[in-house]
């Protein structure tokens, strides 16, 4: 288990649609399997309450080429596509605080879980 950080952006465009942008990095020791890229992202709302929202996402973007990435634990190129698709929530606990549960296929090749800690600007 390895910790990875995500910085995200998004603009809702509609009231249950939101696109955006967003940094993310694993963090470890071992150059064969540490992740960094950037990713367009989108996020359909199925579910939205005072309290918070339940909803699709999705990304699409490009990255670096590590090992663990490759079947053969050897990438043939230094950048590589990026995508995710998964399910995410988000509550509001504060003033303008969003606490936020992630669960995502990534990389076609990964499912991973996460908590997201944001700021509603």
């Amino acid at each position: 288990m390895k910790p990875h950080f995500r910085l995200r952006f998004d603009h809702r465009l509609h009231p249950m649609f939101r696109i955006g942008a967003e940094l993310s990095a694993v963090a470890t020791a071992s150059s064969g399997y540490g992740l960094w890229g950037a990713t367009l992202t989108g996020r359909m709302i199925m579910w939205s309450s005072v309290d918070g929202e339940l909803g699709l996402a999705w990304g699409i973007g490009i990255g670096h080429g590590a090992r663990i990435l490759d079947h053969q634990l050897r990438p043939s190129a230094t950048l590589v596509p990026y995508s995710h698709v998964g399910v995410e929530s988000r509550w509001h606990v504060g003033s303008g605080v969003l606490l936020g549960l992630e669960v995502l296929f990534e990389h076609l090749s990964v499912l991973s879980g996460g908590l997201s800690i944001g700021y509603a600007l």
